[in-house]
């Protein structure tokens, strides 16, 4: 029997295989472990991908979705403005926030209308604008009388000023400022519909809608993820291209799900 021979070509490859399996099992394994670890942060639990941050590595999670915790709470930025989380639900990928200087704030220092990062965040339903204007002050001829929407506010600790809320106006964000007051800026804040529209109920309770928070919807390969942890892996993002996915999975990493076929072969060699 004469022996077989292998071209040379695919010999090369073979041992080029056997010299990076052990290295790539090595490092598909650590981060298949590794991100199995979950957010934690005061009342806030078990949450994964696409979040990162404290214990899981950014390799677990998405580069928008870092999250900070100094405190009881997390802190997740976007579009430079730091928001509390209040509540974040994996299975519906929908949070709960509340931008951090409104906090238990009705009446912060500096005033930023905020932009929401639309590649990565919408509003879910059930959320209205309000508008806070500050700085006001009334003319001598409504002293003493009860401005509608009034709030208490001393603009920089200024005496003699106050807030009023309502509703912005597309053609003048001013209009629901009643005449005789005089108003120094304005912000528009988004929250939930149902607790604005009972802001006259509670007593012009502004602090308890602000801090009932806004719900957002957020995108961050949701479908791919579940394509991944339905196969048995760990969702994460690939470090030579950050921000594209990549699944981790007990034996390697895989584009889209374990198991998956990662390319084919060109049916050269016989093995």
């Amino acid at each position: 029997m004469h022996p077989k021979f292998f071209p040379i070509s695919c010999i090369f490859i073979a041992i080029v295989t056997l010299f990076h399996l052990p290295v790539s099992l090595a490092q598909g394994n650590e981060l298949y472990q590794n991100c199995s670890q979950l957010f934690e942060c005061g009342n806030i639990q078990g949450i994964g991908y696409p979040f990162w941050g404290a214990n899981r590595s950014q390799a677990c999670g998405h580069p928008s979705f870092f999250l900070s915790c100094t405190g009881d709470a997390p802190v997740l930025t976007i579009e430079t403005r730091p928001y509390r989380v209040l509540a974040i639900d994996n299975t519906t990928y929908t949070l709960k926030v509340v931008r951090e200087e409104f906090w238990n704030n009705s009446c912060p220092q500096y005033l930023n209308n905020a932009t929401l990062d639309e590649t990565h965040f919408s509003y879910a339903s059930g959320m209205g604008d309000l508008l806070l204007s500050y700085g006001c002050t009334t003319s001598t001829s409504l002293t003493g009388i009860t401005i509608p929407g009034e709030f208490t506010c001393l603009a920089n600790g200024t005496s003699g000023t106050f807030g009023i809320y309502g509703s912005p106006n597309v053609t003048a964000s001013m209009a629901n400022i009643p005449t005789g007051v005089t108003c120094n800026t304005s912000v528009i804040m988004r929250v939930d519909s149902t607790e604005a529209q009972a802001l006259p109920i509670s007593g012009g309770n502004v602090t308890q809608v602000l801090n009932s928070g806004v719900g957002l919807l957020w995108q961050a390969n949701n479908s791919n993820c579940e394509q991944c942890v339905t196969s048995g892996g760990r969702c994460g993002t690939n470090s030579s291209n950050p921000g594209s996915f990549i699944c981790y999975c007990s034996d390697r990493d895989y584009a889209f799900a374990c198991g998956s076929s990662s390319g084919s072969g060109s049916g050269t060699c016989p093995f």
